[in-house]
């Protein structure tokens, strides 16, 4: 179980996670639309984060605002988008990264 300091570090905003933008607010709405606890906020994020990003291969890094605007991207982008609209909606996230072989 997460310590209430790892939980207020998973629920910052920061450059990486803009959480105050108000692009990012709204979609966040969005995606969590009529789920009634965590677990299916979490289930709806999933589904609106599969759904709104068209698979394609990054050549460079992405803020999450290019991963909004393009609409676009590889399961980087994925990630991201879907820990800044799960923080942005008040559930506690974080990125996991490592290499595919």
């Amino acid at each position: 179980m997460a310590s209430a300091e790892d939980r207020t570090e998973a629920l910052k905003s920061t450059p990486r996670y803009p959480l105050d933008n108000e692009t990012v607010r709204k979609l966040a709405v969005r995606a969590v639309k009529g789920a009634g606890d965590d677990r299916s906020a979490v289930q709806n994020l999933l589904r609106f984060t599969r759904s709104y990003i068209k698979e394609a291969l990054n050549a460079k890094s992405l803020t999450v605002m290019d991963v909004i605007q393009s609409k676009k991207g590889d399961c980087t982008a994925h990630a991201l988008l879907f820990t800044t609209l799960a923080r942005a909606a008040g559930i506690p996230a974080r990125e996991t990264r490592g290499w595919v072989y």
